[in-house]
């Protein structure tokens, strides 16, 4: 499943009363290695995993001035819809600087329907928009084990993007 679809279609069942009912949410933009799409207040940007078919998402919501994280595991078999986990979140910079400020993070999970976990953080505050976006590579880890991890290309790029797209969204709303 293509990054467009499992974004679009996670989007939709987010935001739908009628689960059984899910219309994909298109992408209103495809540039570098993201897909960007506009939701009701905040936005959402999606890479796949260069090589690989894990995802990982950032969404930015411009009112509230929050910020979450979200990536996928097609081997998190084990794990139900509903389950929540704590993680730590290791950012590592370019030159090899590790950021480890991102420790205990909550995460909810949903089972996609090609039945791969989706892991979605809490909201966090703005800091955490800045440390994403000068970040090179993401390891979740959860209980001491490395629950995702992700080697990501022009992160600044879809942080800028992410934010003008929400302070857009927020004056139309």
């Amino acid at each position: 499943m293509s990054v467009s679809a499992l974004v679009g279609l996670w989007l939709a069942a987010m935001s739908s009363a009628a689960p059984t009912v899910v219309e994909v949410i298109p992408p209103y933009k495809t540039e570098k290695s993201w897909t960007f799409f506009r939701n009701q207040g905040n936005c959402t940007a999606g890479a796949a995993q260069p090589a690989g078919s894990e995802i990982l998402m950032m969404a930015y919501d411009a009112e509230r001035k929050a910020f979450s994280i979200s990536f996928t595991n097609s081997r998190a078999t084990d794990l139900k819809d509903g389950d929540q986990r704590t993680m730590d979140i290791r950012l590592h910079r370019p030159g090899g600087v590790l950021d480890d400020g991102w420790e205990g993070v909550g995460f909810a999970v949903f089972i996609m329907p090609d039945g791969r976990a989706m892991f979605v953080s809490q909201l966090m505050d703005i800091p955490a928009v800045r440390d994403f976006g000068e970040m090179e590579a993401v390891v979740f880890i959860d209980h001491g084990k490395t629950a995702g991890s992700f080697h990501m290309r022009d992160p600044k790029f879809a942080v800028k993007e992410l934010i003008r797209c929400a302070l857009e969204a927020r004056i139309k709303a």
